[in-house]
């Protein structure tokens, strides 16, 4: 037993470790165990030893004393891999040898004991974030400073967000052409409402009171809601210069569109003077009516009319 009186205790000749008698390996750092060396340092070398006399005969000379020849390694069996492990004896990944708790290599076949890993929890990604120590005490500010940046960015998509999405559908998608029924303040004789938007440049709305009459007006009213996008205008009696010249022609007239909540936006549309159509965007949302008043023109003389060739409507409903 390792406590018996004049028991040597066996260590590791690389780390100085304690070792049991029998194991191969070190448990602790895994070196070969040559249980063939001795403990003790070797007995040192015999003195010469002075020849005998012999009788009758020649005296055989002086001789060199032989080296001492080393003890023979004593055979001793392998470690049986099948005796019964501890409780908490740990099998070697590679012989399968029974460990004790502790050791590092196995001591059969000196193979590295894994460790069991334990997996560490995962960390929220706000926690991963790594700022040098100096600006450490500045991360609840930041902080602050993306949540106001966040609440700014979701009440613009709240507020604004229907706007974005309806002007890019504005660009992406064709207007349609809408057919809203025409009324007007007035009209001359041969010359009604309707012919504003018969499809023909060459007849005209005009109101009955002659050049310049300021305050008549074209009424166009949707069955439904619609967005306005856009209007064109053919100004005076027709497309052919001459007849053009012929008749007063609207320079200018104030848009005036109804929305479906009984709210108005006015604006005001310079016309050229010349024949053929002119565009002028409009972009409005839910519009009822739209009202053309006539505010300025061109041309005017003794018996001339205001003469309105053709008005066309573009948009969504």
């Amino acid at each position: 037993m390792a406590g018996n009186v004049g028991e040597q205790v066996r260590r590791c000749e690389v780390c100085g470790a304690p070792v049991t008698e029998g194991e191969s390996f070190c448990g602790n750092c895994g070196a070969y165990l040559d249980w063939g060396k001795p403990e003790t340092p070797a007995e040192p070398a015999p003195a010469p030893v002075e020849p005998a006399p012999v009788s009758g005969g020649e005296q055989p000379g002086a001789v060199q004393p032989s080296k001492p020849v080393s003890k023979r390694p004593t055979v001793r069996s392998a470690i049986d891999a099948q005796a019964p492990a501890g409780p908490d004896d740990r099998p070697c990944p590679n012989c399968g040898t029974p460990n004790a708790p502790g050791r590092r290599f196995c001591r059969r076949c000196g193979a590295v004991l894994n460790e069991t890993k334990v997996e560490a929890p995962r960390v929220p990604w706000w926690r991963r974030l790594r700022l040098p120590r100096f600006r450490r005490r500045i991360r609840f500010p930041v902080f602050l400073l993306v949540l106001a940046i966040l609440a700014l960015v979701v009440g613009a998509l709240v507020r604004y967000g229907p706007d974005i999405v309806t002007a890019v559908k504005d660009k992406t998608s064709k207007p349609a052409a809408l057919t809203p029924a025409i009324t007007a303040s007035s009209a001359a004789d041969g010359h009604p409402a309707g012919l504003a938007v018969d499809g023909f440049t060459n007849r005209f709305w005009a109101p009955a009171a002659p050049a310049p009459a300021q305050g008549e007006h074209l009424d166009a009213k949707f069955d439904r809601p619609c967005r306005l996008l856009d209007i064109v205008v053919n100004s005076g009696a027709s497309t052919e210069r001459e007849v053009f010249n012929a008749q007063a022609r609207p320079a200018e007239l104030e848009l005036t569109a109804i929305t479906e909540g009984g709210g108005q936006q006015t604006s005001a549309v310079r016309l050229a003077d010349q024949p053929g159509p002119q565009h002028t965007a409009l972009a409005i949302s839910d519009v009822t009516e739209l009202r053309l008043t006539v505010r300025a023109v061109y041309g005017t003389g003794p018996g001339r009319l205001v003469a309105l060739g053709e008005v066309e409507f573009f948009g969504r409903c």
